[in-house]
């Protein structure tokens, strides 16, 4: 799947959800973390199932580390709004 497509898919779920769900920080923050696993998870198969020229899969794996390193940062802003 072209990564342009797979992003554009996310972010419209993730906008059509946020509507017919409560707009509290943590469901936003919920989805927003079900979004970058998806994204993970789909950047892990293409690297995994496909071989690119060098450039291109080193820059697909820094987008991928970016990806991981938004990921904990927004489960741990989520932990800390969940503990208070």
């Amino acid at each position: 799947m072209n990564l342009v497509v797979l992003f554009q898919r996310i972010f419209i779920w993730v906008d059509f959800k946020l509507l017919f769900t409560s707009n509290t920080d943590e469901a936003m923050l919920k989805e927003a973390i079900r979004g970058e696993e998806t994204s993970l998870q789909e950047y892990k198969n293409i690297l995994k199932s496909e071989k690119f020229p060098e450039r291109t899969e080193t820059l697909l794996q820094n987008q991928l580390d970016r990806i991981q390193t938004n990921l904990v940062q927004t489960q741990e802003i989520k932990n800390s709004i969940i503990s208070s």
